[in-house]
């Protein structure tokens, strides 16, 4: 029996770090801060063999960042955003 050559996965991930939350490097932020990142990821996966996987995967993101100090802000906001990739993966 064939294996399926197709495969969907959903996700959706939430980090709430809560108050004790610390930007790199070693960068505490104020309390009432808020860092909820949270996002929800779709992915089409084909299986062309055991080793090999074409990938087109979509990423939304819902992600809560507020501070009073809007720079600290910005930087908790740099790496969070909407996003596709399409790609390969190979196993050696």
């Amino acid at each position: 029996m064939k294996k399926t050559q197709f495969k969907t996965h959903l996700a959706y991930n939430i980090l709430d770090a809560g108050d004790d939350y610390v930007i790199q490097p070693n960068f505490n932020t104020v309390p009432n801060d808020v860092f909820k990142r949270q996002f929800a990821v779709i992915g089409f996966h084909y299986l062309i063999d055991e080793n090999t996987i074409a990938y087109a995967e979509a990423r939304k993101d819902f992600s809560d960042f507020e501070s009073d100090d809007k720079d600290q802000q910005s930087q908790m906001e740099a790496s969070e955003d909407d996003g596709i990739a399409f790609g390969f993966r190979y196993k050696f």
